[in-house]
């Protein structure tokens, strides 16, 4: 459970809805618009929405307005994530990945794990199943910016919405 401040954020406007949604748990916005599904950092919002959705500027300014009242700054390093083995998240897709057996290592990329591997723990020429485990994995941010967590898709309190069903 992340510990967060106990002031709860402002709701988020109506009109802004149909592209963000804000995940009150962990006190991040979320653009669930098409192809995005993932957060924003609250200076990037205004940007996002004008060059990735071409939204009117009115609604824009209403945005503005409403991170003039934020008061949870975060951004793809400071962000905070969920435990791993917790339930997804809504909104944000579930992928395939690979968790290091030896440390806390999280990627979707095989190759990039054994490059870790050889790297950080001296494992060369290891078989696969050594050094990985195959996980479930989300991610606040994308593109280079992500820091992943395993995700149990089976556990209690998994809904059919964050399983995508």
């Amino acid at each position: 459970m992340a510990i967060l401040p106990t002031l709860l954020p402002p709701p988020l406007p109506e009109a802004l809805q149909p592209w963000l949604m804000l995940n009150h748990e962990f006190h991040v916005l979320i653009c669930h618009g098409a192809s995005c599904q993932q957060a924003l950092s609250p200076s990037a919002i205004s940007r996002h929405l004008r060059d990735r959705h071409q939204v009117k500027k009115e609604l824009r300014n209403q945005a503005d307005q409403y991170l003039e009242q934020w008061q949870w700054p975060y951004n793809s390093h400071s962000v905070p994530l969920p435990p791993d083995g917790s339930a997804p998240q809504p909104e944000i897709p579930v992928v395939d990945g690979f968790r290091c057996q030896n440390c806390m290592f999280k990627t979707r990329n095989r190759k990039a794990l054994r490059e870790h591997a050889n790297k950080e723990h001296g494992q060369k020429r290891v078989p696969d199943k050594e050094i990985m485990v195959a996980v479930r994995l989300q991610t606040w941010f994308g593109e280079k910016r992500e820091r992943y967590w395993v995700v149990n898709e089976t556990g209690p309190g998994v809904s059919k919405h964050c399983l995508g069903l």
